[in-house]
């Protein structure tokens, strides 16, 4: 009776922690650069944004990803081929100049791709040994162990600081109240164990 008792209070104190676990969120400090995961570009790009003119890091880069077809056309007809490029487009409009803005040679087609073309990035690149990590808030957690392991893997020695998307519409104090949420977490919980089982077997 006892250890079914404990099992259920285990499993509620689980349950109802499962969306904040996923929220990683470190102090900002200062940092050789922002690195912002593409998907959820407008969420995360103000983020980055409120970042570098608060004055965290002098330089944002972007990891290049999959172009899109059609792509998005813009009311003055130019094309947005991938995220990459509207979250370039979205930096101009919040007067980030270009010059200060790193694209980094893709495609990245997940989280998976994204650390493996930064880790060759900043191999390249040894100056660069701190980075703040910006996405999703529910995405933190398997973007940190997907980074993490990638530079170890690597030999790179690099200090992440992980800072979620403030503009992100996902609630992990109370998850389990909107269908949207309650499938984000079901699926972080997912993607989260293929990482781990990957990188154990394969």
């Amino acid at each position: 009776m006892g250890s079914v008792l404990a099992f259920f209070v285990l499993a509620t104190v689980f349950f109802y922690n499962a969306g904040n676990w996923l929220v990683v969120s470190h102090l900002p400090q200062r940092a050789d650069a922002i690195v912002v995961l593409m998907g959820g570009v407008p969420e995360r790009i103000p983020e980055a944004v409120d970042l570098y003119k608060s004055g965290f890091a002098p330089r944002l880069i972007f990891p290049d990803d999959y172009e899109e077809n059609p792509p998005e056309v813009l009311p003055d007809g130019s094309l947005l081929h991938n995220d990459a490029a509207k979250a370039m487009h979205l930096s101009s409009h919040f007067n980030i100049p270009d010059s200060v803005i790193v694209i980094v040679k893709g495609p990245a087609l997940n989280t998976q791709v994204e650390a493996e073309i930064m880790a060759i990035y900043l191999a390249d690149h040894p100056e660069t040994d701190t980075i703040i990590l910006v996405s999703s808030s529910y995405h933190m957690r398997r973007a940190l162990i997907i980074f993490r392991n990638e530079f170890a893997s690597k030999g790179l020695e690099i200090t992440i600081i992980s800072v979620p998307s403030r503009y992100t519409a996902f609630d992990p104090e109370k998850w389990w109240q909107t269908a949207g949420d309650r499938k984000t977490v079901f699926l972080e919980y997912i993607k989260i164990a293929y990482n781990l089982l990957w990188d154990r077997w394969f």
